[in-house]
């Protein structure tokens, strides 16, 4: 079987397309082309998504979907086609980013959301009911909704933007009691803060720019000169490279040191936070508070912890290293090695305070179902929970 290429995309011949395909090719224009990433959708417009339906394999799993065969979900992706996971997982080349790596052209593919590893923004379509009406370009027994570059963030926001005030609001609930509502409410509430708090451990806070792979290449050069170079030329070299990984340890020690003194700074902050949060929640100010503020640095630290692994930053502190104990080229050695002491401590305190603030998360943690009656119970359960909470409090304070 001859693969088509993206050259003769366009030959199909002009296969029908009903109303809903139409729509659903609307759609799929809008989620790839209203969003900045502006070269990835160069040449995507109504002719090429609809020549994309028209192919049979893809106009017959629409149909399909349509008829009510398979999933009730349909995604759409635009992205490159990788040959295997590890390949869309390690977008870099031995932990360095590489700015040589031959990019793969996005292409528009459909899947059943099992089998494609996305790294992409995608949509997809969601059936209510047996089947959707293909004559019939718009209604409820067809949803739409996109996946952004980041699952995490889109579902936090659906729940957090939709779902939450939905059910608050709700007076649909059948037989279900007032106490049993206000359970389920808190729970969603405290998922919600959870993936909050994962997106942001991921995504936000502090990240060190990488060394680039041009860059681990030129510093990466033999013991003795390369032909036709002299002694003088090696130095230079050398000593530029040293330079330039010194610069980039410098901007990582400030960037995690300006990091870990701001979080100290704003501990009482970020608890005034968790208040503010609170109090939008009805909820009152506690123990809850301590416990999400040391969940919240725990994760915070464990990200700073995977990148102090990282390969670039082990290659950029064994290089100078290894520089510090060989031939003396330049009179700055000894910052080097003020450079590479301030990098070990940093390494230390941040593992002490990662350990610090895993053994408080995990033990607040067994205090939780102690605390929890202290928000929600009656005056007796209180009474009879104390004596527990304080219990525990004594046993795991020996």
């Amino acid at each position: 079987m001859v693969r088509l290429t993206e050259q003769n995309e366009h030959s199909y011949p002009a296969m029908s397309l009903a109303a809903r395909h139409h729509w659903c090719a609307e759609r799929i224009l809008f989620c790839f082309t209203n969003n900045d990433n502006k070269e990835n959708n160069e040449g995507l417009d109504v002719a090429r998504v609809q020549s994309f339906l028209r192919k049979p394999k893809n106009l017959s799993k629409f149909n399909d979907f349509f008829s009510g065969k398979g999933p009730a979900s349909l995604f759409v992706h635009y992205q490159p086609r990788h040959n295997s996971e590890l390949e869309a997982l390690e977008p870099k080349v031995n932990g360095f980013s590489s700015k040589q790596q031959v990019a793969k052209r996005a292409e528009l593919f459909v899947s059943s959301g099992d089998s494609v590893l996305m790294n992409s923004r995608c949509c997809y379509f969601l059936r209510q009911g047996d089947q959707v009406d293909p004559s019939i370009a718009n209604d409820t027994s067809l949803l739409y909704g996109e996946f952004l570059d980041s699952p995490l963030e889109t579902i936090k926001s659906l729940l957090s933007s939709t779902y939450a005030p939905l059910f608050a609001e709700s007076s649909e609930w059948g037989d279900t009691n007032e106490e049993q509502k206000a359970d389920f409410n808190d729970e969603m509430s405290k998922f919600v803060q959870n993936l909050s708090l994962a997106v942001e451990s991921i995504s936000g806070g502090l990240e060190l720019r990488e060394l680039e792979c041009t860059q681990f290449e030129s510093s990466s050069s033999p013991e003795e000169p390369a032909e036709g170079q002299t002694l003088e030329e090696k130095a230079q070299q050398e000593a530029k490279t040293v330079a330039h990984l010194e610069k980039l340890l410098d901007e990582w020690c400030g960037q995690i040191e300006g990091y870990m003194e701001s979080h100290e700074k704003n501990s009482s902050s970020f608890q005034q936070q968790q208040q503010q949060r609170q109090h939008q929640q009805q909820q009152l100010d506690g123990p809850k508070a301590e416990i999400e503020y040391w969940r919240s640095r725990r994760q915070q630290l464990s990200s700073i912890a995977e990148q102090l692994k990282r390969k670039d930053c082990k290659y950029v502190v064994n290089t100078l290293s290894t520089y510090t104990k060989g031939v003396k080229l330049h009179s700055k050695k000894s910052s080097t090695v003020a450079l590479l002491r301030r990098w070990k401590q940093i390494e230390t305190d941040t593992t002490e305070a990662l350990n610090e603030s895993e053994n408080n998360s995990k033990y607040l943690s067994t205090l939780y179902r102690f605390i929890e009656p202290l928000y929600s119970g009656t005056a007796q359960s209180i009474i009879d929970t104390l004596p527990a909470l304080l219990n525990s409090i004594k046993v795991r304070g020996h």
